[in-house]
C-alpha cells in the first residue's frame, strides 16, 4: 500500500501479462538447468532441516546451530559445489531465496513438525523474485532473460499492462521480475499504478457482513442484502466438504479413513463449489458497486474473515469482488479494520464486549443505547472509514492495520503539505 497522500486516485495492483513467447533451444536448457539446480538446494535445506544443523528458515535468513546467515552466506558458504559458474552470486542468491521461501512457508503451515521432499517439476514454470534479471524491450517486443549460464532474447507476440512497468531509480533499461508460465508460453509481472477516482463522495455507503441469512448484508442505511437460495446452499456444501476434508488430515496417513484418490474428488468438488458461489457473489458485487455509483457514496467494506473450520458465507469471495470492481470503475473505498465494530456503540462511541448482547442484540452498557447489533457494526464501519478519509488516508484494503495508527499518521501527513504550501 502507497505511503503517499491520497489525491484523488486509487493504487491498485494487477498483472501485467506477455503470451505468445517464443523459447529458444538455448533458453530451454539454461531453464531445466536453473530447476535442476533449485531442486539441489532444495535437496541440501531438507538434509540440513532433517539432522537439526539448520533450526529455522524464514525469508530472508537461514539459522543454524551455529549461526544465522544470509541469503548471499549461506550460499558461498554451504553451496558452492551446487553451482558449475564461479560468480553470479546474486542470481544464485535468488535461486536460494525460491528454495527458502518453499521450506519457509512449510514450516508456518506445519509448525516444523515434519520436513517434505519439495521437487519443482520440470518444464512447468520459472519465477523471478528479484527485478533485475528480465529486461523488458517493448519496442522489439522481447524479453532479455538473465541465467546462470548466459542472456537469452525471448520475444513475445502481444502483452497486457505492460505500460505499467516502471523504470527503477538509477536504472538505464527496464526491467522486473516475475514468473514464467511455460505450458501457457506467458510470463506474468506484478505492477502498481494509479486509477483516477470516478467521482469524490457526498457520503458513505458501509456493510457489516455476517453469517446469518437474515443479516448477510447490514448497511449503515438500514437496508440488507440476503443471499439467494444458490448462495445458501453453496456455503452449506463447502462447510460439509471442509469437514469430510478435515477430519483425519492430522493422522498417519496409514490411519486416514480418506484416501488420496477420494481426497482428491473432494478436494474438486470444493473447488467447483467455490467457483460457483464466487460467481454469485460477483453478482452482488456489482449490484452494491452500482448503488454506490448512483449516490456518489464512499464504500466502506467489511473485513471479516473466518477460518476454515467455520466455511464460508460468502465474505472470502464477496470482499475481493467488491475491492477488484471499486478499483475497476474508480469508486473510492477502504476495505476498513473490524476490530471492535462489534463492540463499539455507534451513538455515544462506548466500546465493551458485553454491549454485544446476542447475535442480533446491541445494548450499550454505558449509554443505554439499543439497537439492531449488525446495523450498529455497518454504522462503526462507515465511521471508521469517514475518519480514514478525513485524515486523506489513501483509498484501498487497509485490513491489517489499526484506524487510530492511520489516522495520526496521514493526518500529520497533510499538515506538513499544508505548512509546507503556506511557506
Amino acid at each position: 500500500m502507497t505511503d503517499s497522500i491520497r489525491d484523488g486516485v486509487i493504487p491498485i495492483v494487477r498483472n501485467a501479462k506477455f503470451w505468445g513467447l517464443k523459447f529458444s533451444p538455448e533458453f530451454v536448457s539454461d531453464y531445466r538447468k536453473t530447476v535442476a539446480v533449485i531442486n539441489s538446494i532444495l535437496s541440501e535445506l531438507r538434509k540440513g532441516l532433517v539432522s537439526g544443523e539448520i533450526v529455522k528458515i524464514d525469508r530472508f535468513k537461514i539459522y543454524t546451530k551455529n549461526g544465522e546467515y544470509s541469503a548471499a552466506e549461506y550460499n558461498k558458504q554451504f553451496l558452492s559445489h551446487l553451482y558449475d559458474v564461479e560468480d553470479k552470486w546474486s542470481m544464485k542468491r535468488q535461486l536460494l531465496f525460491y528454495a527458502m521461501e518453499r521450506y519457509t512457508g512449510y514450516a508456518n503451515r506445519n509448525d516444523n513438525k515434519k520436513v517434505p521432499s519439495i521437487n519443482i517439476k520440470q518444464d512447468k514454470s520459472l519465477y523471478y523474485k528479484e527485478s533485475g534479471f528480465i529486461e523488458v524491450n517493448l519496442d522489439e517486443s522481447k524479453l532479455v532473460v538473465k541465467t546462470l549460464w548466459g542472456k537469452h532474447d525471448v520475444p513475445f507476440s502481444y502483452s497486457l499492462k505492460a505500460e505499467h512497468i516502471k523504470m527503477k531509480k538509477g536504472q538505464k533499461v527496464l526491467t522486473t521480475g516475475g514468473n514464467f508460465i511455460f505450458k501457457q508460453r506467458a510470463f506474468v509481472a506484478a505492477v502498481d499504478f494509479d486509477v483516477d477516482v470516478l467521482y469524490e463522495p457526498t457520503n458513505v455507503l458501509a456493510n457489516d457482513l455476517n453469517k446469518s441469512s437474515k443479516s448477510w448484508n447490514v448497511f449503515n442505511d438500514g437496508s440488507i442484502i440476503t443471499p439467494n437460495s444458490e448462495i445458501s446452499r453453496l456455503t452449506k456444501e463447502i462447510f460439509q466438504l471442509n469437514k469430510l476434508l478435515d477430519q483425519d488430515k492430522k493422522l498417519p496417513v496409514a490411519k486416514r479413513q480418506l484416501k488420496s484418490k477420494e481426497r482428491r474428488k473432494i478436494r474438486l468438488a470444493w473447488k467447483e463449489a467455490h467457483r460457483r458461489l464466487r460467481g454469485h457473489c460477483l453478482i452482488i458485487a456489482d449490484e452494491i458497486c452500482s448503488k454506490a455509483i448512483e449516490n456518489k457514496s464512499l464504500l466502506c467494506i467489511d473485513s471479516v474473515k473466518t477460518g476454515q473450520k467455520n466455511g464460508t458465507f460468502g465474505q472470502d469471495h464477496l470482499i475481493p469482488a467488491l475491492q477488484t470492481m471499486c478499483e475497476n470503475r474508480g469508486i473510492p473505498f477502504y476495505v476498513v479494520p473490524c476490530a471492535n465494530t462489534s463492540r463499539r456503540c455507534s451513538e455515544c462511541g462506548y466500546i465493551h464486549k458485553d454491549n454485544r448482547v446476542d447475535t442480533d442484540n446491541f445494548s450499550c452498557q454505558e449509554c443505554g443505547h439499543q439497537c439492531d447489533a449488525q446495523l450498529n457494526g455497518a454504522i462503526n464501519i462507515a465511521h471508521q472509514g469517514s475518519r480514514l478519509l478525513e485524515a486523506g488516508v489513501p483509498f484501498g484494503n487497509w485490513a491489517r492495520r489499526k484506524v487510530d495508527t492511520l489516522v495520526e499518521k496521514y493526518s500529520q501527513q497533510e499538515m506538513l503539505v499544508g505548512d509546507s504550501k503556506q511557506s
